[in-house]
C-alpha cells in the first residue's frame, strides 16, 4: 500500500487546513447549539399588565414624538460584479501522482498525492466560496510533479462559475488589501521537490478580463549555495507520473498491469481445464495507448493456449502515453 498525501506540499496545506478549520468550527458550534436547545426553557417572570391609560395619557413620557423622522430602509445589497465570458459548470477532475524517489535511505520510496479542487477562496468577497480545479503541468504533463501543477480559475455565480484563467504553483495565504479590478490577488510557489531548482514567487492579479501574472521572483537552488548537499543521492530528481487524470494520459501504469496480470492468471487457473495435466504458461500481451490489448503471444501450454489467450486479451488498463509497457507473466495450470 503506497503512502498517500494530498495535494502539494508543503504550500497548499494552507489552503487546505483553512477548509478543514472552519468545518471543526462549524461541528462544535452545531454540538453546542443543540446541547443549549435540549434544556428546558427557564419559565417567564410575572410581571404587572402596563397601564394603558397613564402610557397614551397627553404630556407622558411614553406619546411619540411627531416630530421626528421616520426610520431610514436599510440599503439593500449591491449585485455581485459582473464578470467576463459564459457561467459553465465547473468539471471535477481530480487526479493523483506518484513520486518515486529512486534513492532513498532504504531503497526506493514512494508516494502517491492526490489532486482534488479547492474551495476554500472567495476572490470577490460575495461570501461564496470560489473553485481552483488542478490541472497537470502543459508540458509534458504525464510527466509532471505535485509541485508543478497549475490551477484554473473559476469565479462562481450560483450553480456556475466563469472561467478566469490558470495560474501556476501552491498557493500561499492571502495577503491583505491586496486586489485589482474587484478581485483578489493570487500569491503562489513553484517549488521544485529536489535541492536543483530554487523556489519561484508569483503573484496573479485580475486585469478585468482573466488573472495574469504580474509578479515573478526566483531564489537561488540549495545546491547553489550548498553544493555539498546535492553529491548525495538522495537528492537525485525524482520520477512522477500522472494517475488517473479524466481526461490526460499518464505513463504506463506499471502497478496496475501487474495486479490485471495476477487476476487473469489465477481466473485462468481456475477455468482452463484445471483438472488436467500439469502446465506452464508464457504469456506476453501487448497494449493499445487506449488500454486494450493488442496482442496475446502464449507459449508452452498447447492445451490451455485459447483459454488463456482470451482471459488475457479482455484486460483493460489506463490509456498511456510513451513508450509502450512491456510486459509478461508465467504460471502453471492447475494452480500448484
Amino acid at each position: 500500500m503506497l503512502p498517500r498525501r494530498s495535494g502539494p506540499r508543503p504550500l497548499v496545506w494552507l489552503a487546505l487546513m483553512g477548509g478543514v478549520s472552519a468545518s471543526c468550527g462549524a461541528v462544535g458550534d452545531a454540538s453546542v447549539e443543540r446541547a443549549s436547545a435540549s434544556e428546558p426553557a427557564p419559565e417567564p417572570a410575572s410581571e404587572p399588565a402596563p397601564d394603558t391609560a397613564a402610557d397614551s395619557a397627553p404630556g407622558s413620557d411614553s406619546e411619540p414624538d411627531r416630530d421626528s423622522e421616520p426610520a431610514s430602509a436599510p440599503t439593500p445589497a449591491s449585485p455581485p460584479m459582473a464578470l467576463p465570458g459564459p457561467c459553465v459548470a465547473v468539471p471535477e477532475e481530480p487526479f493523483e501522482i506518484l513520486v518515486t524517489w529512486m534513492h532513498g535511505p532504504t531503497g526506493p520510496e514512494r508516494v502517491l498525492y492526490s489532486l482534488e479542487s479547492l474551495r476554500d477562496r472567495d476572490l470577490d468577497g460575495d461570501g461564496v466560496p470560489d473553485v481552483l480545479v488542478p490541472q497537470p503541468r502543459a508540458r509534458r504533463p504525464e510527466t509532471g510533479c505535485p509541485t508543478e501543477v497549475a490551477w484554473d480559475l473559476y469565479v462562481m455565480r450560483g450553480a456556475c462559475g466563469h472561467h478566469l484563467g490558470r495560474i501556476e504553483g501552491a498557493l500561499h495565504e492571502e495577503v491583505e488589501g491586496s486586489a485589482s479590478n474587484g478581485l483578489d490577488d493570487l500569491h503562489t510557489r513553484i517549488d521544485p521537490m529536489t535541492g536543483f531548482g530554487g523556489p519561484i514567487d508569483l503573484r496573479y492579479a485580475f486585469d478585468g478580463s482573466e488573472y495574469r501574472e504580474v509578479e515573478r521572483s526566483a531564489s537561488e537552488s540549495r545546491c547553489s549555495y550548498h553544493p555539498a548537499d546535492c553529491d548525495v543521492p538522495s537528492f537525485s530528481h525524482p520520477r512522477c507520473e500522472l494517475r488517473g487524470h479524466p481526461r490526460i494520459a499518464g505513463l504506463p501504469n506499471h502497478e496496475q498491469i501487474s495486479e490485471r496480470f495476477l487476476a487473469a492468471s489465477r481466473e485462468a487457473q481456475a477455468t482452463c481445464a484445471p483438472t488436467g495435466p500439469e502446465e506452464r504458461c508464457d504469456v506476453h500481451p501487448t497494449f493499445r495507448p487506449n488500454g486494450t490489448i493488442r496482442s496475446v503471444s502464449v507459449r508452452d501450454c498447447p492445451r490451455r493456449r485459447a483459454c488463456v489467450r482470451a482471459i488475457f486479451g479482455a484486460i483493460r488498463i489506463d490509456p498511456w502515453t510513451g513508450d509502450p509497457p512491456v510486459s509478461s507473466t508465467s504460471f502453471t495450470v492447475p494452480a500448484p
